[in-house]
């Protein structure tokens, strides 16, 4: 018996994939800040990487910091960016 993926099969994959991705992605800094979420001082996650824990008392995420984009470093250093300050953010576990 041969073990074969018809083009049908690996296209209701691929759907079934992206769409899981989809349901999974995690919410800007505007969207968290706008939900109630609330920043704290600038620090370094695990991987040394600046950015803020940004937090509701139920979950934590954490923001990147976008390089390039700095203007004012005691307000990014107190936790107040701007959101074009911030780059992609990820739930922590």
């Amino acid at each position: 018996m041969k073990n074969t993926l018809t083009n049908e099969s690996v296209i209701a994959l691929v759907a079934l994939v992206a769409s899981t991705a989809a349901s999974y992605a995690a919410p800007s800094y505007s969207e968290l800040k706008s939900s109630g979420f609330s920043s704290g001082p600038m620090t370094r996650n695990k991987a040394g990487i600046l950015g803020w824990n940004v937090r509701n008392g139920f979950e934590t995420y954490f923001c990147r910091f976008r390089a390039g984009v700095v203007n004012n470093n005691n307000e990014l250093k107190r936790g107040n960016p701007r959101p074009n300050q911030v780059g992609y953010c990820s739930k922590k576990g």
